[in-house]
């Protein structure tokens, strides 16, 4: 973080811009958005803040892609994984406040790095945007995304590919299974514990198995599957 000639620096954050068409403050709006998803996701709920965030400002930087969208990877730092953010300057134009939900669920991405990275990619998009509705609640912006669920439930529980245009969708449309684990399994908290259980398989790598994680929990994937899906029916 720091290299960019256009910079908004908040407590966590460095929200930086060079060749993206945004304005000013419309960068500073995301940059609202994105402590108030520190606050809700970090100081509320409980998650590890991304490693390295006390020594150095999370860089989120404005692309000049008009790729509507974002990703979060992250770069070895003295052993440990150090998240950053890119967002496409695509996300931000209009008046919608769709980029805020975006950072929310960007910012869960930087988290997850924090809990190891074994498992599936699916759960790593149904976990970020399942959180979206805890950090903006009034938004629903989350909801258009379950349509990859149900456009799709012939699909694996697990499916998982950046190329494949439904099967990605799926990923996405998969958030209504951690909502279901939040609302009739085990509350938001079950949700973060699935997470610690990835640490328990250390050298995994995207292929650690959700009814492995939930067993750890002393739960039978078997056992509650019927009922997502009659939930689902009804």
């Amino acid at each position: 973080a720091g290299y960019e000639p256009q910079r908004i620096v908040t407590e966590h954050f460095s929200v930086e811009w060079d060749e993206a068409n945004v304005s000013e403050a419309t960068a500073q709006a995301w940059a609202e958005a994105l402590e108030k998803s520190w606050e809700v996701e970090i100081e509320q709920m409980g998650w590890r803040p991304p490693a390295k965030s006390d020594d150095y400002l999370v860089l989120a930087y404005i692309s000049g892609m008009n790729y509507q969208g974002a990703f979060t990877s992250a770069a070895q730092c003295d052993g440990s994984f150090m998240p950053y953010i890119v967002a496409g300057q695509g996300g931000f134009s209009g008046n919608s406040n769709w980029f805020e939900d975006m950072g929310a669920h960007e910012l869960n991405h930087a988290i997850q790095y924090s809990y190891g990275m074994a498992h599936e990619p699916w759960f790593w998009e149904s976990t970020a945007t399942w959180i979206q509705e805890y950090v903006f609640p009034s938004h629903d912006w989350w909801a258009a995304y379950v349509t990859g669920y149900s456009d799709a439930p012939h699909l694996a529980l697990n499916a998982s590919s950046q190329d494949d245009y439904d099967v990605f969708m799926h990923m996405y449309g998969m958030s209504i299974f951690n909502f279901y684990l939040d609302e009739e399994v085990g509350g938001p908290e079950l949700i973060q514990d699935l997470w610690v259980a990835g640490e328990a398989v250390p050298g995994r790598v995207y292929d650690y198995w959700i009814g492995d994680a939930l067993e750890r929990q002393d739960i039978v994937l078997e056992d509650i599957y019927d009922g997502f899906i009659a939930a689902n029916t009804v």
